[in-house]
């Protein structure tokens, strides 16, 4: 695990080995960051979310309370996944983009 300077990970958060959390990142209560994921500069992953091993969060981005993104997943720049949403293993979303409370399947773009 390799956390970047001055990110905050609550004491209830995990975070599995090989993770990366980048400079100003924020993890909050219960959040669960998996194997080798890579979570970008002041990216904001909130309560209870879910982000399986070998996903990429990019900078900026905000997984809300409750949302998952799933194994090898990529989220881009400035993306919000909202409460409860989901993404699928392996589904790419592109930045600037909001996911609401619905599920991007996997293998899937965003733009």
């Amino acid at each position: 695990m390799n956390i970047g300077k001055k990110a905050r990970v609550a004491g209830s958060a995990h975070v599995d080995d090989g993770a990366e959390i980048g400079k100003h990142a924020t993890i909050h209560d219960s959040a669960h960051i998996g194997a080798d994921a890579r979570i970008g500069k002041h990216v904001e992953i909130h309560e209870n979310a879910q982000i399986e091993a070998g996903t990429r969060i990019d900078k900026h981005a905000h997984v809300h309370a409750d949302a998952s993104v799933g194994k090898n997943a990529s989220v881009g720049k400035h993306v919000h996944v909202h409460e409860n949403a989901r993404v699928d293993e392996g589904a790419r979303v592109g930045k600037h983009a909001h996911v609401h409370d619905h599920e991007i399947g996997g293998g899937r773009r965003t733009r």
